[in-house]
């Protein structure tokens, strides 16, 4: 479907209406903060019929309220929509995504782009058989200090040529995850935080340098009690998934990376994610050179924003909007009306997942592990148990 100039409307529907859909929320009401009229929400779906109740109330109170479903089949039945967003828990972005292809809409997936390799693959041959748009919703790469961090390394050189790459996220906590137990179950969640949280970090990767070739990776799992109330030790989980990984990339370039996230480490934390060249290094708070030079990044972040161009600043922060939630849901937007790939494809998520799956299989199977084979599938010992419990 292509949109005239004059007839611009798309309407979206809502897909799961729990936690992350809140800040899909925000983002939709900072487009219509920024005089973007042409997104309309006229359908949210979720399983719980009084949260759909809820977040369409929530909705209503910046736009007309849309319709409310508490199944997708009757939505796409009843409803005439153009594009879908799917806020979903993980096992049902790949169902909720292919029924929605099928009916003819374009479609905008949270993160992670599926619950395994298996059923992303699925997604992407719905979308290209039925001639629809299928994208990640990853907004992480669309903040101005990430559009910055871009410009300085790739367009202004300002660390030189790329020698390594430092992420470490070290700390102790016993707290389930955002208060959602099932994201501490294998078969629900896909795995733990490597997936469903730092690919955010792995699309940032590809964005700042490139594809990740091979991945070296352990993961343990230190503190298998988590708990609702960590504090009090109320409401406890069992975990099954990583509260640790410590892993090694090797870019497609060539350069060598470290990657450490923990929550199973008492004492000390640390955060230190930095990026180091021939002529110095960069983080979010400074550049340092190698003459000593020290420049707040703060000073760099308003560089790349005064040096954009009408038309550089209208791509990156289309209508002046920097909500990164908001932009992501008008990369959709704007590819359906002028019939154009969004920046964040769904290959995209597909490929920031694999990079997390990558650091699963290692550890599964005890050695490195090369990217384009857990992308193929031709490694898939630890998505094999949940591909199978949902019959993919």
């Amino acid at each position: 479907m292509v949109f005239s100039r004059s007839e611009r409307r798309v309407r979206f529907a809502v897909i799961g209406c729990g936690l992350y859909a809140q800040s899909h929320l925000q983002g939709y009401k900072a487009l219509r903060a920024h005089k973007v009229e042409d997104i309309q929400i006229v359908a949210v779906c979720d399983l719980n019929r009084e949260r759909a109740k809820k977040y369409a109330k929530a909705v209503g109170e910046f736009q007309n309220a849309p319709a409310v479903y508490d199944t997708v089949e009757v939505m796409l039945k009843n409803e005439t929509l153009d594009a879908a967003d799917v806020v979903t828990s993980h096992p049902g972005h790949h169902t909720t995504a292919i029924s929605c292809l099928e009916a003819g809409l374009h479609v905008t997936v949270e993160k992670p782009f599926a619950i395994t390799l298996k059923a992303g693959r699925k997604m992407l041959q719905i979308a290209k058989d039925n001639r629809r748009i299928l994208a990640s919703a990853e907004p992480v790469r669309r903040s101005i200090p990430n559009r910055a961090m871009h410009w300085a390394i790739n367009q202004k050189g300002m660390i030189g040529k790329l020698r390594m790459v430092f992420a470490q996220e070290t700390r102790y906590s016993l707290r389930v995850v955002v208060g959602t137990p099932w994201r501490h179950k294998k078969l629900q969640g896909g795995g733990g935080w490597i997936l469903d949280g730092e690919v955010h970090y792995m699309d940032l990767l590809r964005y700042l340098f490139s594809d990740v070739k091979r991945v070296y990776a352990e993961i343990r799992n230190y503190e298998r009690l988590k708990y609702i109330d960590a504090e009090s030790k109320t409401g406890s989980v069992d975990s099954e998934v990583e509260d640790t990984c410590m892993a090694v990339f090797t870019f497609e370039n060539g350069v060598p990376a470290t990657f450490t996230w923990t929550h199973g480490a008492p004492g000390q934390e640390f955060s230190h994610r930095s990026y180091y060249g021939s002529e110095g290094s960069i983080n979010n708070q400074e550049l340092v050179l190698k003459n000593g030079k020290h420049i707040p990044f703060g000073d760099i972040q308003k560089e790349f924003m005064n040096s954009l161009s009408d038309e550089e600043r209208e791509r990156l922060f289309p209508h002046g909007v920097t909500d990164i939630n908001a932009l992501a849901i008008y990369d959709l937007y704007n590819a359906i009306v002028n019939d154009t790939k969004p920046e964040v494809r769904g290959m995209d998520g597909y490929k920031a997942q694999a990079i997390c799956e990558a650091i699963y299989e290692s550890a599964h199977i005890g050695q490195a592990v090369f990217v384009e084979d857990i992308e193929s599938g031709r490694i898939d010992n630890f998505q094999l148990e949940i591909d199978k419990y949902y019959n993919l």
